[in-house]
């Protein structure tokens, strides 16, 4: 099943939402969570959206 990832970002997790399978899960912004990122998402993946929650503009 080809899915997307939405994955809303801030200092100390990610937010992450996975469709159409409606599953959401945290993890934290270290190197770690990442590893459990990828370790979660072993999905066939058609997009990702990344968000930021601070008000920072660059």
């Amino acid at each position: 099943m080809i899915s997307w990832v939405g994955i809303d970002i801030s200092k100390s997790n990610l937010v992450v939402w996975v469709q159409p399978q409606g599953e959401g899960f945290e993890v934290s912004n270290l190197s770690e969570g990442f590893a459990e990122l990828i370790k979660r998402l072993n999905i066939q993946i058609k997009s990702c959206c990344l968000g930021s929650t601070s008000g920072r503009r660059i």
